[in-house]
């Protein structure tokens, strides 16, 4: 019996996720613009974050990884 697996959540995670990038980037074109300051992953206190800052720093160090593979 072949085994079926649902992909209903993981989909949905990747659709809320990519919702937030949209989000994030037309607040980021009408935002004024903010200088950034370096953070070491040390300084975050990844345990008592909340989910939506989580996603925020996921979002963040994906699309460094993806400029830095280039």
């Amino acid at each position: 019996m072949a085994r079926t697996i649902d992909y209903t959540k993981k989909a949905e995670k990747i659709k809320e996720q990519v919702d937030e990038l949209v989000q994030e980037l037309a607040a980021a074109k009408t935002a004024p613009v903010v200088t950034k300051r370096s953070l070491k992953a040390t300084d975050i206190d990844f345990e008592n974050e909340d989910v939506k800052t989580l996603m925020q720093i996921q979002a963040r160090v994906a699309r460094i990884i993806l400029e830095k593979s280039k």
